[in-house]
């Protein structure tokens, strides 16, 4: 920590005498814990999707690390902007040709236009207002809801296994999303 470094250089450079007490509190700054990451990895180790837990409420640098319901807030916040590109993404398959009209692959991804757009415009923002009052109960459902939405999206296709669809990528992530913001909102619920 700055101020640590300050002081004890502080002391060092003005009081011959005090360079015992400016050593401790060098020391004693230098090997306190980081309680921000301390936190975040609590809270990732709620979910099954770890390291995509640490690389999301890591990727923003101005978050508050010591604050659990930031930590939802950012997962809900970056389901909106992902659900938004997905949908965006949507769009131009529809729009295109390569997924000809009246198919099966066309036929889901209306379903999935359908599913993000409730997701972007509904889920993710549904639980702001509670979260804001520190409840954490509606973002636990909308976080469980939007895993299953990906889910449906994902299995809508009729694939099986390693088949991938045009948006298999996006599903995926979606759902880790809402699992690791329901399993945060959870660690708020129950602490």
């Amino acid at each position: 920590c700055k101020l640590c470094y300050i002081v004890s250089f502080s002391f060092l450079k003005h009081m011959r005498m005090m360079k015992p007490l400016a050593l401790f509190i060098l020391i004693l700054c230098t090997i306190q814990p980081n309680n921000a990451n301390d936190l975040i990895r609590k809270a990732c180790i709620q979910t099954p999707f770890y390291t995509d837990c640490i690389r999301y409420l890591k990727s923003y640098p101005n978050i508050d690390n010591s604050n659990l319901n930031e930590f939802v807030v950012l997962m809900f916040n970056i389901m909106k902007i992902e659900a938004t590109a997905t949908s965006t993404k949507i769009d131009k398959l529809l729009a295109g040709k390569s997924i000809p009209r009246g198919s099966r692959a066309y036929d889901s991804l209306v379903l999935c236009a359908k599913l993000y757009e409730e997701i972007a415009t509904s889920d993710a923002v549904r639980p702001m207002e509670s979260l804001i009052r520190g409840d954490p109960d509606i973002a636990i459902v909308a976080g469980k809801d939007v895993a299953g939405k990906a889910t449906q999206c994902e299995n809508n296709f009729g694939g099986r296994g390693s088949e991938k669809t045009p948006i298999t990528v996006e599903n995926n992530d979606m759902n880790h999303i809402g699992v690791i913001a329901t399993g945060i909102a959870e660690l708020l619920r129950y602490g």
